[in-house]
Formats: structure tokens, sequence, C-alpha cells
């Protein structure tokens, strides 16, 4: 029987799913009963979980906010 270390399965599993070595955490939010059902309805068509959409769009705002940020730096 092969034995495997919990980093090798983490390092395999990484390249099917978006599995992250940092540690998650929890965040919770508020929105419209409706505008969940739109998200959560067009999510499932896409075959997309909910929380990758909006990590991504996390990610994709951080990466506008910096830019910006640094462009504003260089017109000063």
């Amino acid at each position: 029987m092969t034995m495997f270390k919990l980093s090798d399965i983490i390092r395999l599993l990484s390249g099917f799913f978006n599995v992250s070595e940092q540690k998650q955490v929890a965040y919770r939010m508020f929105m419209s009963e409706s505008l969940r059902a739109k998200f959560k309805s067009l999510c499932a068509l896409k075959q997309l979980s909910m929380n990758e959409v909006l990590v991504e769009l996390v990610e994709n705002w951080i990466k506008e906010s910096e830019s910006k940020s640094d462009r504003d730096k260089g017109a000063a």
C-alpha cells in the first residue's frame, strides 16, 4: 500500500481544482434574496461555484484598484 503526504495530495488536486495552499477564511456577506437567486442560477448554468466567482471578482477588483493606484501615483 502506497502512502502519500497531505502536501502531495494537495499539490495533485490543485491541478484539477482551484485549491490554494494558503489558509482559507470565511467571509459572510448580505444581499437581497432575489440577487442571490439570480447569482446562484447563473453560477449553476455556468457550472461554477458561487465561491469561485466571488473570489475571482475580488481578485480582479484588487488588481484593477492597484493598477489604478499606480497610474494615479505616476500622474502626480
